[in-house]
């Protein structure tokens, strides 16, 4: 399990003399403190000024998170399963080769919250009873959301959180052949293979755009958290004797990588930008009988462009799944608010994943995760009651 290690505190005087490159590395509450910016000018005339803050004055300088110590039993089970899984993750797995990416690439963001009633959303409408009311009868049907980071990738996060999550769901058993057999092996089987895109900006944003270029790196981290995750699902079956408990743990373990490995994040949305681009290019003439729009291409390789309608069954025929979006739409013409309901199936016809479905919830230009009552029932029942 990972955990945010806190920060490190370090003097004012102290931090002020350390290299440009750990300067880079602060966070933009930080940087706001110091009163630099990213550029090597403005901190050598700040380095020269003098200090107006007593020597002593505590700044946060960010910490990579740590991993908690296995103790002896579970270190016996990890290492047993790592025995049944194949070769080419194991050695994901075994390698410690140190991330490139810093926790300065985190930013001050929540990529994905965790699991919440959906009331709670909709007693943010308090003046809006139709809403509010419309938003509680979508949470009959599907009471639990989680909140997803918004920056033009919104509805990308939303699905490959989802999709790894139903993934790891699977009842897979012990042995090799079965875990070999599994839907979540042949995903992350996917993630070793498949080439990432080098997705360019819409705005400009110099760390961003550094992190989007190098996607050796990229791919490094979204092969190591995979793979670790993976083996988690098993480790925690296993100790715990609990799969609902387990599943849990592992939910927590997925958010918290997500939002406190540097570059996770990142390499999971261009990921499933480049898994989508790879089925879209390679079904372009069959695309033609359905898809009059060819803005597809460019939406996919923009990292931060939204998903457009286009983009949406083409998500479905990539992960041969179906997608639903909930649309609590109010017509500003009639002052009526209706809930809607959109479904998308693979255009295709592919259908491997048949059985799995991504719900969100939109509102206009956001996407967020939702889940449905019987998800609710198994695994958050006691957490959430009477919902």
């Amino acid at each position: 399990m990972m955990r945010n290690s806190g920060l490190e505190k370090l003097p004012l005087k102290k931090a002020m003399d350390i290299s440009i490159q750990n300067v880079f590395k602060l966070t933009p509450d930080c940087c706001k403190l110091l009163k630099i910016g990213p550029n090597k000018e403005t901190y050598e005339k700040m380095r020269k000024q003098p200090n107006p803050r007593a020597e002593n004055e505590i700044i946060s300088l960010p910490k990579e998170p740590v991993r908690d110590q296995d103790d002896e039993k579970t270190q016996k089970i990890r290492e047993k399963i790592k025995k049944l899984l194949p070769k080419s993750i194991i050695n994901i797995i075994d390698d410690k080769t140190p991330s490139k990416f810093t926790a300065y690439l985190l930013g001050q963001h929540t990529n994905v919250s965790g699991f919440l009633p959906l009331y709670e959303h909709a007693n943010e409408f308090k003046g809006n009873n139709d809403i509010k009311n419309m938003i509680n009868n979508l949470g009959n049907e599907k009471p639990l959301f989680r909140k997803i980071r918004g920056d033009g990738n919104c509805f990308f996060r939303a699905a490959v959180i989802q999709y790894f999550e139903k993934l790891l769901e699977d009842n897979i058993e012990l042995d090799k052949e079965s875990i070999a057999q599994s839907r979540v092996i042949i995903f992350v089987k996917g993630v070793l293979q498949g080439k990432l895109i080098k997705c360019k900006l819409e705005t400009e944003n110099l760390d961003l755009e550094g992190a989007l270029k190098d996607v050796d790196s990229l791919k490094e981290v979204l092969q190591k958290n995979v793979c670790e995750i993976l083996l988690e699902k098993f480790v925690l079956e296993k100790k715990l004797k609990d799969k609902n408990l387990a599943y849990q743990k592992l939910l927590e373990l997925i958010q918290d990588r997500i939002n406190n490995v540097p570059g996770l994040d990142i390499a999971l949305i261009v990921f499933l930008r480049s898994w989508i681009q790879k089925s879209y290019t390679e079904h372009l003439e069959e695309y033609k009988n359905f898809i009059y729009d060819n803005s597809a291409e460019e939406i996919l390789k923009t990292y931060g462009l939204e998903a457009e309608n286009v983009i949406i069954p083409i998500v479905a025929d990539a992960l041969e799944c179906k997608v639903i979006i909930n649309i609590v739409h109010t017509d500003y013409s009639t002052k009526k608010t209706t809930l809607l309901k959109e479904e998308y199936e693979s255009l295709l016809g592919k259908n491997a994943n048949k059985d799995i479905t991504l719900n969100m919830y939109f509102r206009p230009g956001h996407y967020e995760c939702l889940y449905d009552r019987g998800f609710y029932a198994k695994y958050y029942k006691d957490i959430f009651e009477n919902i």
